[in-house]
């Protein structure tokens, strides 16, 4: 999980844990008891936290009209609560929009999806990286692009179409809920769109959440078909991928030390953490 290195690189980025949350409440809906209102007040304070958990409220609603019982409806009225919230702010906030705009490219999506929810996650970032930006090449003619992007969508729809009787109803939430989130974020991110084909760097932020919802869709579907240790063991070794880049945030220059530095030298890169990474200035 070479995105959990961004996320765990400030805290602004703490929406993105949130919607972790916000998924995995969506799969603990048909609990009852006391649990469902701590489940209620998280879920709220979830939607209440940023936009992206926010994203899920196609899911709630899909869901609660589906299966129309009681947890399902009141945790599709929270999100749609939580979600007029935050356009409410978003109107009344022209700065936050700057550099932001809507724009679905289905291309794009399919390209960056590959790069970040499957190139990234095998492979080492050097290489992850590498094959990405060969892949941004391609994107670059149209034609080569929409053709290869056309295969993935083929050959993922016979993969789905083979194993859809062998997927649960959370298997299913799990991949619309990791769709919802992946297409959404990357028609609404900021700055240059096709920066989110990179090795799970660049806007790698923005597929965190998405996979850890296919991590737990596989967790699920290994349940079902093998053992629960096994699931155990895989739940295990996501969160170990999770925790395994928190150790760079910790390390490198002080940021104040090194803004000064850049302020002094009039540069336009300021070096941040974790170690190697920059950030414009403007000096």
């Amino acid at each position: 999980m070479p995105q959990s290195i961004e996320i765990h690189a400030n805290s602004i980025n703490l929406h993105f844990h949130y919607t972790v949350l916000a998924l995995v409440i969506l799969l603990l809906s048909d609990l009852n008891g006391p649990i469902k209102h701590g489940l209620r007040f998280m879920l709220l304070v979830a939607g209440l936290s940023g936009i992206p958990p926010n994203f899920l409220v196609i899911v709630f609603v899909l869901k609660a009209l589906m299966q129309r019982d009681r947890e399902s409806i009141v945790h599709g009225a929270i999100m749609l609560l939580t979600c007029s919230v935050q356009i409410s702010l978003l109107l009344q906030s022209d700065s936050v929009m700057d550099n932001r705009e809507f724009e679905f490219k289905p291309v794009l999506t399919v390209f960056a999806s590959v790069s970040q929810q499957i190139l990234a996650p095998m492979f080492h970032a050097t290489i992850a990286q590498s094959i990405a930006n060969r892949m941004r090449f391609v994107y670059e003619n149209y034609w080569l692009a929409l053709f290869s992007a056309t295969v993935v969508l083929v050959v993922f729809s016979i993969f789905y179409q083979r194993f859809k009787s062998a997927l649960s109803s959370n298997t299913n939430w799990c991949f619309l809920a990791c769709l919802v989130i992946v297409v959404l974020s990357i028609s609404t991110s900021l700055g240059v769109k096709t920066e989110s084909i990179s090795g799970g760097f660049a806007n790698g932020r923005y597929f965190y959440a998405p996979n850890v919802c296919l991590y737990l869709a596989l967790a699920i579907l290994v349940s079902q078909r093998f053992d629960r240790y096994l699931m155990g063991l895989m739940i295990v070794a996501c969160c170990s991928s999770l925790i395994v880049g928190v150790r760079s945030t910790s390390e490198g220059l002080d940021w104040a030390e090194s803004y000064n530095k850049a302020k002094a030298r009039k540069t336009e890169l300021i070096e941040i953490w974790p170690r190697g990474w920059a950030m414009r200035g403007g000096f």
